[in-house]
């Protein structure tokens, strides 16, 4: 077994031997003959190419790879792009959305704001999700309490639902679950 030193040597003769890798910062370690690679790349053709120089290096049997590509997937958007289509989604017409904020980290898209209903809250989650270039969203929107009514009512029922529930049989889940709301 080779020692660690030379090890290292040979690895770096070798990636000067490669055409493009010239001007390229890639890491080397070795310790106790495990390789370890670090550094950043412009394509994963590059980092392909790193692994197999250093396979090919005699005396490497052990490879932890730890290559970034630099370059983002081609779907991705600058979070400046995304945010100007956010702008342009949120303040047009006719949907109310202007009321709405969000913000654009690193691909994903965090809403916030008070939707009047649970169907503009869904849909503007939606028109976002439809938006090309982004990886997701956090949805914080919460519920504005004029569309709690209905909660309010289900509520309200509860008690009663749960006395015919009883009535039907005790516990019995399955006959609860067709009772009217």
């Amino acid at each position: 077994m080779k020692a660690d030193t030379q090890l290292r040597k040979e690895i770096l003769e070798a990636f000067k031997g490669e055409p493009g890798f010239a001007g390229t910062k890639i890491r080397v370690s070795v310790r106790n003959g495990a390789i370890t690679l670090s550094g950043r790349v412009p394509t994963h053709t590059e980092k392909y190419a790193f692994e197999r120089a250093v396979l090919r290096v005699p005396g490497v049997q052990v490879v932890a790879e730890g290559i970034q590509v630099d370059r983002p997937a081609p779907h991705l958007r600058a979070d400046e792009e995304v945010a100007a289509l956010l702008a342009r989604t949120l303040c047009s017409p006719p949907q109310g959305w202007a009321d709405f904020q969000a913000i654009v980290e690193d691909g994903w898209v965090t809403l916030q704001g008070e939707a009047t209903s649970v169907s503009q809250r869904d849909a503007l989650v939606k028109a976002v999700q439809g938006l090309a270039g982004i990886k997701g969203i956090y949805n914080l929107i919460t519920l504005a309490a004029a569309d709690q009514p209905a909660l309010k009512g289900t509520l309200e029922r509860l008690p009663q639902r749960t006395a015919q529930a009883a009535e039907l049989g005790g516990d019995n889940d399955e006959a609860a679950a067709f009772l009217p709301l």
